[in-house]
């Protein structure tokens, strides 16, 4: 019954696990399939991160949403914070070359400045080229993210227009820290309902 039991827990946390890295990927190509349809959103950067943001209060197991623009190295997104509020990122050349990353309302309105980071450009950074190469879906290598508190890994998707121009790069990214957690939750659960296997169901 032990061995059930483990081999029952190991099958559940490969299919979470498939779930949680599944996710990522997804949302990414729906993404990718609405800025292919509407390219005029990749300077809107205000509609993007509403967007986006409503997806991060739908789905609690994604971490930040964002697309680096091909044209000027822009870079629009929105994210989940450790301690449960949410930010948006933009770059906008018609600004400046800076990189900024705002916490925001539950309307999604910047309320205070939490990062700056000068010249900026969405093309230079690891994951963008890494899926310009792939010329697909990938997973990033890990790297360092821009504001340097964090490191992690990118579901990376380039944006190619209907004559084959490359748009930008879509992306969804986590960080070490977030899947940890992911981890630390899932193992909890499953201990959980280890401890009680055989309680009846609620009548």
């Amino acid at each position: 019954m032990a061995e059930q039991l483990q081999r029952q827990i190991a099958e559940t946390v490969q299919d979470r696990m498939h779930a949680f890295l599944e996710r990522p990927h997804a949302l990414t190509h729906m993404n990718v399939l609405e800025l292919i349809e509407s390219p005029a959103l990749l300077d809107d950067p205000r509609a993007l991160s509403a967007s986006w943001l409503n997806q991060l209060h739908a789905f609690d197991n994604l971490q930040n949403i964002a697309v680096g623009v091909e044209e000027q190295g822009n870079f629009i997104g929105a994210g989940r914070a450790a301690d449960g509020y949410f930010t948006i990122a933009i770059r906008d050349l018609h600004e400046d070359k800076h990189y900024r990353v705002f916490r925001v309302d539950g309307e999604g309105r910047p309320i205070e400045k939490l990062t700056e980071i000068q010249n900026y450009d969405a093309r230079e950074r690891p994951w963008y080229q890494a899926a310009v190469q792939a010329d697909q879906a990938i997973w990033s290598p890990i790297y360092i993210w821009a504001a340097g508190t964090s490191i992690g890994l990118t579901a990376a998707l380039p944006i190619k227009g209907a004559d084959g121009r490359l748009l930008g790069v879509q992306q969804a990214a986590l960080s070490l820290d977030f899947i940890s957690g992911y981890l630390q939750q899932l193992a909890t659960n499953l201990d959980q309902k280890q401890q009680f296997p055989l309680c009846p169901e609620p009548q």
